[in-house]
């Protein structure tokens, strides 16, 4: 009948026969055919659900779930119907041949990042070839990230890196989920197994900057000094790593670790025959630092002939007493070599203002000195003791900053500005008083030796009496300090 075109009647006839067979599935077969043949897809749709419902071979069940799949959404375009089957295809071992395939472009289609990671899923548990596998489930993981399911992503990760042992993308896309779910050191420490196996020195470098970044942003500062260390250790050469852990070491007040990248930014220098700021920073931190005077010279000594070091690199070598330097470059050179100091040598440039000031300097450069050691920081005490030794009239101010500071150098020193002030104002530094009684506090005797009271000479020298008893300061020293303060506001 059908051959003969009469495809209703055809269709009856086998509906006729289903009834009264106990083995349908061949003729369901035919029934399926036939009716695609006589463009009745509705009856082949009908005929294909019954036949799936029926024991067949694993082959032929994955072929007829993909003809099933293919009718729905190519020839009847029910979206919805097809995906709910090929969904249920994807969660079936018959139909992995084609599901996972047919569903990673409908993901694409629908830009459904679930279904892709499903797809891909699936995919990667039926390939052969391992890198085809950590491919499949790379892709996953980074469906799974933009759809904002961190937690699949960072198994899927995992899974992926058991089976490629080590892959750079890899590693850095679960440390960055890692980062944001909170856990940073897992974090790190994924980085940090990944660096090893890098493909080349520079995504060597990358990996261990990563996981340097990531711990210093962490509060993690000794998983970030390792990491930074050995990024500089595995390659010296790196300007950028070795400026990366001299930036930490700057913040953390690390010397080893800023030894290590003025060594490593100084040879770079060095090796391109233009020694310049970085090897006069390693010289400033061997001389000041590490207080190792020997090994800094010969950073210094060769910056000495560049502009932009050699006023810095002299007054070094000066405060390192090697090296004659002329009276003129040092006259020359002194403001500017107090302003711009680094901060390596800020405390030796200010023991040189006051050394200088004390020892033989011309007036000129005392002033010099001083003035501009104390613009540089106002609140240090060596350019005001550097003022006190001076010829000049000291700002009102300036015991209030020696009384208040606690560097020792500075105190033994205090006794000698007091002797020369006095000196200067003709009053012997040894008279004696019985008004040393009426001095009963350190800020007292600070302002009697400022003339800030109308104190008579006697009164000035119980003043230095007092100041030279050490017994007398640390009683009342933070509230005198305070209120003196106050009072010279």
């Amino acid at each position: 009948v059908h051959a003969l075109g009469d495809h209703d009647r055809g269709l009856e006839l086998y509906e006729a026969a289903l009834l009264h067979t106990e083995e349908p599935a061949p003729i369901l077969r035919e029934l399926v055919d036939t009716a695609l043949s006589a463009g009745r897809r509705d009856v082949a749709m009908s005929a294909l659900a019954r036949l799936l419902d029926e024991p067949l071979e694993a082959d032929e069940r994955g072929v007829l779930r993909h003809a099933h799949y293919r009718l729905l959404s190519s020839e009847l375009v029910d979206t919805k119907s097809a995906d709910d089957s090929l969904s249920r295809s994807l969660e079936s071992a018959e139909s992995a041949a084609w599901a996972a395939e047919e569903a990673r472009v409908r993901a694409i289609e629908s830009d459904d990042g679930a279904l892709r990671v499903k797809a891909h899923r699936r995919l990667a548990s039926d390939a052969k070839d391992p890198a085809v596998r950590t491919a499949h489930l790379a892709t996953a993981a980074r469906a799974a990230a933009l759809a904002d399911d961190a937690q699949t992503a960072i198994s899927l990760l995992r899974e992926a890196l058991e089976t490629a042992g080590s892959h750079p993308y890899l590693s850095n896309l679960l440390a960055v989920l890692l980062e944001r779910q909170g856990d940073s050191a897992e974090a790190v420490r994924v980085l940090r197994n990944a660096a090893p196996a890098s493909a080349s020195a520079a995504d060597t470098e990358h990996t261990l900057l990563r996981a340097a970044r990531t711990a210093e942003r962490a509060g993690q500062l000794e998983a970030a000094r390792a990491s930074y260390r050995d990024c500089v250790g595995a390659h010296p050469g790196s300007v950028g790593a070795s400026w990366m852990l001299g930036r930490f070491a700057e913040r953390t007040h690390d010397g080893d670790a800023a030894l290590l990248a003025h060594e490593s930014l100084a040879r770079a220098e060095v090796d391109a025959g233009v020694p310049g700021v970085e090897t006069l920073l390693l010289g400033e931190h061997l001389a000041f630092g590490r207080e190792e005077p020997a090994l800094a010279v010969d950073a210094l000594r060769a910056v000495l002939d560049a502009d932009d070091t050699a006023p810095h690199a002299a007054l070094a070598l000066a405060l390192l007493d090697v090296g004659a330097l002329e009276p003129d470059m040092r006259d020359a050179t002194a403001r500017g070599l107090v302003a711009a100091a680094s901060a390596a040598a800020l405390p030796g440039v200010l023991r040189y203002a006051a050394r200088e000031a004390r020892d033989g300097a011309t007036t000129e450069q005392r002033e010099t000195l001083a003035r501009a050691a104390r613009e540089l920081d106002p609140q240090e005490a060596w350019p005001g003791l550097a003022e006190l030794l001076g010829p000049g009239e000291p700002d009102p101010r300036t015991f209030q900053r020696l009384a208040a500071t606690e560097d020792e150098g500075i105190a033994a020193d205090f006794r000698l500005a007091g002797e020369r002030l006095l000196a200067l104002r003709g009053t012997p530094p040894d008279t004696t008083s019985t008004a040393l009684d009426a001095i009963d506090s350190f800020t007292h005797a600070c302002l009697v030796l400022e003339s800030r009271t109308g104190a008579t000479p006697e009164m000035e020298a119980a003043a230095l009496a007092f100041v030279r008893d050490a017994t007398h300061v640390s009683g009342q020293r933070d509230v005198d300090h305070a209120l003196a303060r106050a009072h010279l506001a």
